[in-house]
């Protein structure tokens, strides 16, 4: 090849018109499910392509809208919980006397019309609602986004977070692992993810508040709702009526001892939880403190449930009441 020819091919280029280089506006999308429930779950997936960042954006404008609701609802609701909770718990380890004392002050305030179906059915319903709607929207946000079900989850360094200096550990998210990450890790013997968040990819939190649905709804329909509806009358509802359920019969005696001490401990567990979700208590030691006023509160409502279904003062209100307590377990098996 001559010098000549060689020096052709070299300069042998052609203007082209410039076009802007683009990319995939998808992937500078976040899927950030870290809303102010904490809900933290760092994934780090690659954008489904084609993704309508518009319909994606609009989407998750709901989620603090629906998280602002789940909240302000609880906080209402637990105003409700603890008078006639704390009632439950310590009034029988006292006297069932003084007991049906507190329900009777309690009910002075909750039922009082206008502020039972704001205070008590207004704030469940609404937390209920909200808390399902925020699962929905986060699932469909997820999908819209990935396309697929997530990843199985495990334990990274976005889960716990250790200063050596001072020892101090606090634990980032808590979705995975719940409050404290587990019985071994009471014990210092490391954290687990939770079977919830395993076999159904709920958090601990989340799947006290689902099975607290149908106790709560139940409970509600045995001791309120079922004598109103049958004489518009729910004030010979007293503490001996739980006494009674508890000894009508050996199916509802099983039936609401299961009841009854599940509702306990899993509203101790999901209010005190819960508390210290929405004020992002992340510290170790203070989480592991209040797992112990859990344990606490838990072992003493078992007991005072014992101490009812135990108790004689049945003998002393009459068979006039008995009949009242007979007539409404005619329209419920337990």
């Amino acid at each position: 090849m001559s010098s000549s020819e060689s020096n052709n091919d070299s300069y042998d280029l052609k203007p082209v018109i410039p076009e802007p280089f683009e990319t995939n506006s998808t992937e500078s999308l976040d899927y950030n499910d870290n809303d102010n429930d904490n809900d933290n779950e760092n994934y780090s997936y690659t954008s489904r392509p084609g993704i309508n960042s518009n319909k994606y954006s609009k989407f998750s404008k709901l989620i603090p809208i629906l998280t602002k609701l789940q909240k302000y609802s609880s906080i209402s609701f637990s105003i409700f919980i603890l008078i006639h909770g704390s009632t439950i718990i310590f009034g029988p380890l006292i006297s069932t006397k003084f007991t049906n004392e507190l329900i009777s002050l309690g009910r002075q305030i909750y039922q009082v019309s206008g502020i039972e179906e704001w205070l008590v059915w207004g704030s469940l319903s609404l937390h209920i609602f909200s808390g399902i709607g925020l699962r929905i929207y986060k699932n469909y946000l997820y999908r819209l986004k990935y396309g697929s079900k997530r990843n199985p989850p495990v334990i990274n360094q976005n889960i716990l977070n250790k200063d050596y200096s001072t020892g101090k550990i606090e634990i980032k998210d808590d979705s995975k692992i719940g409050l404290i990450g587990g019985i071994p890790n009471y014990f210092g013997l490391g954290i687990k993810i939770s079977k919830s968040f395993k076999n159904f990819g709920l958090s601990p939190l989340q799947l006290s508040g689902y099975l607290l649905i149908p106790l709560i709804s139940y409970h509600s329909f045995q001791s309120r709702i079922l004598p109103l509806l049958i004489e518009n009358d729910s004030s010979y509802i007293s503490i001996e009526y739980i006494s009674y359920i508890l000894n009508y019969s050996l199916s509802s005696t099983i039936f609401n001892w299961l009841l009854y001490s599940s509702l306990s401990v899993l509203t101790i567990y999901h209010s005190i939880y819960g508390i210290l979700k929405w004020n992002k208590i992340k510290d170790f030691k203070i989480r592991k403190f209040f797992a112990n006023i859990i344990n606490g509160l838990s072992i003493l409502s078992i007991i005072s449930i014992y101490k009812l279904s135990k108790s004689d003062n049945l003998n002393n209100i009459g068979g006039f009441i008995i009949n009242k307590f007979n007539h409404y377990l005619n329209y419920i098996w337990f």
